[in-house]
């Protein structure tokens, strides 16, 4: 009889392990490219809203006048659909579709996006701030965490 125990330890031993290295990190993933993605659209980073952009609205610029002098001169947001659109979705929307999975390994997964200038966005520059939509939060960790106790349950038949 202990050795049909063993055998089912084994056995569920070989389960978790496949689990845990193969369908955990496609699991994790998706789940991470749906709260980005989501974070994009919601234009912030789990509840923390991005800097406005000057074309959505009326702003001052200073600009040197034909005399040499300085002036200030009103710019008024933009019209129609480019006033309208959504901060980092630029004409082809392209940064906000390009978040994916990049690479799954065992017990691991990469997540992120392969436009050169989503890096520049998501962490900001000299120039650009920050308007972040990829990265570890602890909203992330939690959904995760709860998905993946969810499958461990299902396979111990809880």
């Amino acid at each position: 009889m202990s050795a049909n125990i063993s055998i089912v330890v084994k056995n569920l031993q070989k389960k978790v392990k496949n689990i845990q290295e193969n369908v955990f990190p496609k699991l994790a993933g998706n789940i991470a490219v749906k709260m980005f993605k989501d974070n994009f659209q919601n234009e912030g980073f789990f509840g923390k809203r991005w800097k406005e952009v000057l074309r959505r609205q009326n702003y001052t610029r200073q600009v040197m006048g034909k005399n040499g002098k300085m002036r200030n001169v009103q710019i008024k947001k933009a019209k129609g659909a480019k006033g309208l659109r959504k901060i980092l979705s630029g004409d082809t929307a392209n940064l906000g579709r390009s978040i994916q999975v990049l690479r799954i390994g065992k017990g691991e997964v990469e997540v992120g996006t392969d436009v050169y200038y989503g890096a520049f966005h998501n962490g900001g520059t000299q120039k650009l701030p920050q308007r972040q939509f990829i990265g570890q939060h602890e909203k992330l960790t939690n959904e995760i965490t709860k998905r993946l106790e969810r499958e461990i349950a299902k396979i111990l038949g809880g």
